[in-house]
């Protein structure tokens, strides 16, 4: 058998290999299909207390793949197949370690075939994180009194990841001591969104829940920054130095650099009216105004891992000296000396799991939509069996068919704020127009005269007031006024 012709090319699938079963994403969206119609479980994740991916723990060594093609020749007369199993977390393993299996050929109609079978074992840790899969993720919205609503979440039909589930032959999480359904029940303040995590006849204080924020429509998201821009005017009266500060740095300044001073510090101020803001689970969360709704997000936060792959050198694949070796294997059987190459070729490559395009924790429509990714707190039973403190859920693009909304029309309405937004939405531009144009007037005398004139701070709050009142067509809400505390004007003067 002429084996030595073409041989270069027995390493070249080798680069598939590392492709085909080294890089396996962690998931697939709908990005990668190119078919919306294509239907995608939810995907969860296991977070720990840091809001960090769990890597999955394997106690032995770990048949990872099975009969990989690493290459092949083929050619009129005869073929060569090189394969091997892959094991990983083998901790009796220094690095990498291949054992030539054998090799055995068969001839049909004059066509030789040869295999030659490897095993290759790693103490590289089992490349995956823990991860669940739901084709069933119903949210709903149920009306619980004039105060509180309560928002239900469940995952079900749970099944673990391909990663996992192909090499430990189970897809159900049972089989791990992880839930088949997760079912989270909150307790939300309708006004405020201060909301608390039902757990067993107790609760637990989490903060303003992104999945209901009062916010969500456009009504109290205008109300919102009428008094906003009531506690700027209150914390100017109470602190005037912030401003003083300001216009101290402007003074010390050349003409160009001063006026960039104020107009970044004015954007900052309406930036701050305009803005909702919260805290949930110890994160800062803000409430962004979208022309099709409100979104929730949270800063971003690296919650995946670095684990090691192995991976293949490319240049060890084209070598003549790899190929030579290959040959002298199958011409005498020395297989010392093929295992040295398949080692030497063999590196480990740092990957981050999982491999999303972001690492917002939270970016998510209020209800949530295709594409919306959401942490929520795990109660007291599903912190036990998953050993987590929370789940990240990805509703990829095509999980639509998994995604079941639920809501009481007291509670919330998606129909009626997206109207609201269509009948108000254009509202916001012109609102902050004004609004800074209000702040600069502030900001310039205060520049000019060296102290907060009273009349024109005022105004700040009563722009928006007034404007906030002619695009909804009745009075903007406010705070109470028994809330406000005027403050001398002798504690108005900038300090020096």
């Amino acid at each position: 058998m002429r084996i030595e012709r073409g041989f270069a090319t027995v390493f070249l699938v080798f680069l598939l290999f590392v492709q085909a079963f080294l890089t396996v994403p962690t998931f697939v969206s709908a990005q990668d299909t190119g078919n919306e119609n294509t239907t995608f479980p939810v995907v969860i994740w296991p977070l720990n207390g840091s809001f960090k991916v769990i890597p999955y723990h394997a106690n032995d060594c770990v048949l990872y793949q099975e009969n990989r093609t690493l290459g092949y020749i083929v050619n009129s007369t005869s073929a060569v197949f090189v394969k091997a199993n892959i094991y990983v977390n083998c901790k009796n393993v220094t690095d990498v370690r291949v054992v030539v299996a054998g090799k055995h050929s068969k001839t049909k109609n004059n066509y030789t075939t040869t295999t030659v079978m490897l095993n290759i074992y790693m103490n590289t840790p089992f490349p995956a994180v823990e991860e669940l899969r739901s084709k069933n993720l119903t949210i709903e919205y149920d009306y619980y009194n004039e105060r509180y609503a309560l928002v239900k979440v469940t995952f079900s039909n749970l099944t673990v990841s391909p990663d996992i589930g192909w090499v430990f032959s189970s897809f159900d999480p049972a089989k791990y001591g992880w839930p088949r359904d997760i079912k989270l029940s909150f307790l939300v303040n309708r006004n405020n969104g201060d909301s608390y995590l039902l757990d067993n006849g107790s609760k637990r204080y989490v903060g303003n829940l992104p999945l209901l924020m009062p916010q969500f429509d456009i009504v109290n998201y205008l109300n919102s920054a009428v008094k906003n821009a009531q506690a700027f005017v209150r914390q100017v009266k109470k602190n005037p130095w912030v401003i003083g500060n300001i216009i101290n740095k402007a003074k010390m300044s050349s003409g160009f650099n001063a006026s960039k001073i104020i107009s970044n510090a004015t954007l900052k101020f309406r930036d701050r009216i305009f803005s909702v803001k919260g805290t949930y689970l110890g994160l800062p969360i803000k409430v962004v105004a979208e022309g099709n709704g409100t979104s929730v997000y949270a800063p971003a936060v690296n919650f995946s891992r670095i684990l090691p792959k192995p991976w293949v050198n490319i240049s060890g694949i084209h070598s003549n000296e790899t190929v030579e070796v290959i040959v002298k294997y199958l011409k005498t059987g020395n297989t010392s000396a093929l295992e040295d190459a398949i080692r030497n070729i063999l590196y480990m490559r740092e990957i981050h799991l999982p491999g999303l395009f972001a690492n917002h924790l939270i970016a998510a429509y209020i209800p949530p939509r295709r594409g919306d990714t959401i942490v929520l707190p795990l109660s007291r039973e599903y912190e036990k069996q998953l050993n987590a403190s929370y789940i990240l859920s990805y509703i990829t693009l095509s999980s639509g068919g998994y995604l079941h909304v639920k809501y009481d029309p007291r509670v919330l309405n998606p129909r009626k704020a997206e109207e609201n937004w269509r009948k108000y939405g254009s509202c916001v531009p012109l609102i902050e127009s004004d609004l800074f144009q209000s702040l600069s007037n502030f900001m310039n005398d205060a520049l000019a005269t060296g102290k907060i004139n009273q009349t024109k701070l005022e105004d700040v709050y009563l722009t928006v007031k007034k404007d906030v009142t002619r695009c909804l067509g009745h009075p903007a809400e406010e705070t109470p006024s028994k809330e406000r505390r005027q403050v001398p004007a002798s504690r108005q003067r900038f300090p020096h």
